[in-house]
């Protein structure tokens, strides 16, 4: 009689897997959702301590070219996150407090800032720094 309650744990988790339920599905499908927009967005979730270890590669960036107001074109380049010839940056404000890569000020919460140019297709890998407006003025003008 050992036997029974065993393969009963087997037999109801087979059938979990094979259908799980109502509840299974909506928690699976809320953890699909926010890992696509944590992607889509580029979004981390990391906690301030690591934000703060964190050592930043060194980096060559250049703006090469303002094209309006409100873009700007930058060369970039990293070990980490690679290449980027030309690449368009736009005009936006920022979402948290971060480090300008272009002169390492601090950027606060709602100070313009350049990004890079988002797009549905390919994420850059350097989607989440920002250059500071203010910086950018001063070395183009």
């Amino acid at each position: 009689m050992q036997g029974l309650p065993e393969a009963d744990i087997v037999v109801r988790t087979l059938i979990h897997v094979l259908d799980p339920s109502l509840e299974q599905r909506d928690v699976c499908l809320r953890a699909q959702r926010a890992r696509y927009k944590a992607r889509r967005f580029g979004l981390r979730q990391c906690d301030e301590h690591d934000a703060l270890v964190r050592v930043e590669p060194l980096s060559s960036i250049a703006v090469t070219e303002r094209l309006s107001l409100s873009m700007i074109s930058v060369s970039w380049s990293d070990s980490r996150s690679g290449r980027y010839t030309e690449q368009i940056w736009c005009r936006s404000r920022a979402r948290a407090p971060a480090v300008c890569a272009l002169t390492g000020c601090a950027i606060q919460r709602g100070d313009p800032v350049f990004r890079p140019r988002a797009s549905d297709v390919c994420l850059s890998a350097n989607r989440q720094r920002m250059i500071l407006a203010a910086s950018v003025g001063a070395s183009r003008a």
